[in-house]
C-alpha cells in the first residue's frame, strides 16, 4: 500500500454545510448500500454476452459469489486501505471483484482493456497496486506475457488471470484464487468516507490523472432514483465497467432492478436485436455507439422503440442525433459528467423539447455549477464561461498531489476544464474545452501524451495533436508536425512509431499534417483554433506541406467485426 497517498479532499457545501448535514452522506458503506437495494430484486437476471465468457446469472448469485471472492482476495492478504487493479472486460468476474473489494474496503482501480503497457505500467506504479486481475485473451488480444512482464518487474506480487485454462507458474488462474481460503475472518467495510475506488482518466497531462473517489461519493451517485432516467425494466449495458460512466450503469441494475444484458464488445446488430427480440427499455451510452444502434436497426428493419430511457454523453451529444433518435421512437437525454464528477447535469424525458435538443439538462439534485471568466469571476446567465462544479459525489483528489491545488477554487469547487452557458432555466450547455484532449469514440486521449509521444521521432522537430472531426467516432486523432532539417515522414511510419511506444492503439494519429511553420499565439504557443480551422474545412493561411489521411476506419456492424465500447 502506498505510503505517499496524496490526502482525501474535504469537500463543504457551496452553503458551508457538510454534506452529512444535509442528509447526503451516511456512515453506510457502498457495499452494503448495494447489497440492500438488490435484495429487492434477487431473481432479477444479468446476461453477459461474449465469445470469450458468456454467462447467465441472478443478482443473488451475483451477491453471494461477491462474499466468495471477498474471501478469496482476504486470503491473499488484501486489507483494508490496499488497491486491487482490474483490467477486466464486461464480465460476470468484474461485477464480482468490484463488489468484493468494496466489501473489505479495498480501492479497486479499473484499467481500460485497450490501454498498452506503458499505461498500465504508470497506473499500476502510481496507485500502488499489489494485486493485478486481467484475462489471458480478450478480442485477439494476448495479455499473459506483458503482464508475466509486470510481474517479474517487481510491479504486482499477486497476478490472476481470468482463465479457465492452466497458466503460468507462479501465477493462478481464476478456478484457483476462488478456492483460496482465508486462516483469519474476514472483516468487513466500515468507514464510508475511505478511498474505495481510484479511476484514472486522460487529460491535460501527458498521463492518467488518479480520480479518487469514497463509499460515499459513489454511493451518492448511484442512489436509487438519481442515475440519469433510473426506468426500470431490462437494459443493454454496452460502455466498458472500466470507465466511471460503465462502472455507474454496470451498477444500476442492483438498485432499480429489471435485469441487464452486458457486451463485452460493441456490436451494433447484436444489440438491435437484442432490443427487438427483448424488448429492452434502457440504453446508455456515447453518440457513436447510439449512432451505430440507428444505423443497424434501419438496415436490419428491427423496431428498438421498446427503449424508453436512452441517455447519451462523455462527448459533444450532436442536435441532429436527438431528432435522428425521435424519428426511431427514442427520447435520447443528454447527460453532462466526468470521472471527476459524475454526474453535473441530465436531460429528463419531460424537460421542453428544445431544451433536450440544444443542451446537456438541468443541473441534478444537490449539485451547484458557476460559470466563471478567466479570473474566476461569475458571469452572467448566457455568458459563455469555464464550469465549475460542486456536489456530494465530487471526487476527493487525485493521487497525485500537486494536481489538486490548481484542481479546485476555494476548496468546494471543481474547475472541470469545459465552456459552457447556463441559461435562466438553470439548463447547462456545453460549447467547448479548455483542457485539451480527443474524445474518439467516447475514449479520452490527451493531447499531450499524443505529442511527447510524436516528439520521439526522429524526424519530427514540434508537433501538436488535435482532434479531427469524424462520422463515426466523433473525433479522431491528427496529428500536425514540423520536421527536422531535411528529414521526411509519412503516417505509415508514424503508426509504426505509436505501435512501438507502448501506447494503446487508439492514440495512434489517423490523420497527418505536415506544416511549414505553426500558427501561434502572442505568447508563442502553437494557435490550435487555427489547426482546427483547416480540419473543419474553413479558409486557412497554413503552409501545409503534406495531408496524409488513413483509410476510413468505419465500424463493421457484423458479429465478426466488433468494436470495443466507449
Amino acid at each position: 500500500m502506498r505510503t505517499d497517498e496524496a490526502p482525501v479532499v474535504r469537500h463543504h457545501s457551496p452553503t458551508g454545510k457538510s454534506w452529512y448535514e444535509l442528509g447526503c452522506y451516511s456512515s453506510i458503506t457502498l457495499d452494503r448500500r448495494i447489497e440492500t437495494a438488490a435484495a429487492r430484486y434477487p431473481e432479477d437476471r444479468i446476461t453477459f454476452v461474449s465469445d470469450e465468457r458468456p454467462a447467465s446469472t441472478t443478482i443473488a448469485a451475483i451477491i453471494r459469489d461477491a462474499e466468495q471472492v471477498s474471501s478469496a482476495l482476504w486470503a491473499l492478504g488484501v486489507r483494508g486501505g490496499d488497491r486491487i487493479a482490474i483490467q477486466v472486460p464486461n464480465w460476470r468476474e468484474g461485477y464480482l471483484l468490484n463488489l468484493a473489494s468494496l466489501r473489505i474496503g479495498a480501492a479497486f482501480v479499473p484499467i481500460v482493456t485497450t490501454y498498452g503497457d506503458s499505461e498500465i505500467r504508470f497506473i499500476l506504479e502510481d496507485a500502488g497496486a499489489r494485486v493485478f486481475f486481467c484475462p489471458t485473451n480478450f478480442r485477439r488480444r494476448g495479455y499473459v506475457d506483458a503482464a508475466l512482464a509486470l510481474q517479474r518487474d517487481g510491479l504486482v506480487d499477486e497476478l490472476i488471470f481470468i482463465a479457465d485454462e492452466s497458466v503460468p507458474s507462479g501465477t493462478m488462474n481464476w478456478q484457483t484464487f476462488m478456492g483460496l481460503k482465508p486462516r483469519e475472518a474476514l472483516v468487513r467495510a466500515a468507514d464510508a468516507d475511505a478511498v474505495c475506488a481510484i479511476f484514472y482518466t486522460s487529460g491535460s497531462t501527458a498521463r492518467p490523472k488518479g480520480v479518487r473517489h469514497t463509499h460515499n461519493t459513489l454511493g451518492f451517485e448511484i442512489r436509487e432514483g438519481f442515475f440519469g432516467v433510473a426506468a426500470s425494466g431490462p437494459g443493454l449495458f454496452v460502455v466498458p465497467m472500466t470507465h466511471m460512466g460503465g462502472w455507474m450503469l454496470a451498477f444500476d441494475v442492483f438498485m432499480v432492478g429489471g435485469g441487464d444484458f452486458v457486451m463485452d464488445a460493441w456490436d451494433p446488430d447484436e444489440a438491435a436485436r437484442l432490443i427487438a427480440q427483448h424488448r429492452l427499455r434502457r440504453f446508455a451510452a456515447t453518440p457513436f455507439h447510439h449512432s451505430q444502434l440507428m444505423d443497424s436497426a434501419d438496415r436490419l428493419h428491427l423496431d428498438i422503440s421498446p427503449l424508453t430511457s436512452c441517455s447519451s454523453g462523455s462527448t459533444v451529444v450532436p442536435t441532429a442525433l436527438v431528432k435522428r433518435a425521435l424519428e426511431h421512437g427514442l427520447t435520447l437525454c443528454r447527460c453532462y459528467g466526468s470521472s471527476e464528477h459524475p454526474t453535473i447535469s441530465q436531460i429528463y424525458e419531460n424537460d421542453p423539447p428544445e431544451f433536450r435538443a440544444t443542451t446537456d439538462g438541468r443541473i441534478v439534485p444537490c449539485s451547484s455549477v458557476r460559470i466563471v471568466d478567466e479570473h474566476n469571476h461569475d458571469l452572467p446567465r448566457g455568458a459563455p464561461g469555464e464550469i465549475l462544479s460542486s456536489g456530494p459525489e465530487l471526487f476527493v483528489g487525485y493521487t497525485d498531489k500537486a494536481l489538486n491545488d490548481e484542481a479546485f477554487s476555494d476548496n468546494c469547487w471543481f474547475r472541470t476544464g469545459d465552456v459552457g452557458v447556463l441559461n435562466e432555466q438553470n439548463y447547462l450547455a456545453i460549447t467547448g474545452r479548455e483542457k485539451d484532449i480527443i474524445i474518439r469514440g467516447g475514449e479520452k486521449i490527451s493531447s499531450r501524451e499524443v505529442e511527447e509521444t510524436l516528439a520521439t521521432h526522429p524526424s519530427v522537430a514540434e508537433s501538436a495533436a488535435v482532434a479531427a472531426p469524424d462520422p463515426y467516432y466523433t473525433e479522431k486523432v491528427c496529428a500536425f508536425v514540423l520536421l527536422k532539417s531535411g528529414m521526411e515522414v509519412s503516417l505509415q511510419e508514424v503508426i509504426r512509431h505509436f505501435a512501438a511506444s507502448g501506447l494503446a492503439k487508439l492514440k495512434t494519429p489517423e490523420r497527418l499534417v505536415v506544416l511549414d511553420e505553426f500558427p501561434r499565439t502572442v505568447l508563442g504557443k502553437v494557435a490550435k483554433k487555427e489547426l482546427r480551422k483547416y480540419l473543419d474545412g474553413e479558409p486557412s493561411v497554413l503552409g501545409v506541406l503534406l495531408d496524409q489521411v488513413a483509410p476510413q476506419q468505419q465500424p463493421a456492424a457484423s458479429a465478426g467485426a466488433k468494436l470495443s465500447a466507449r
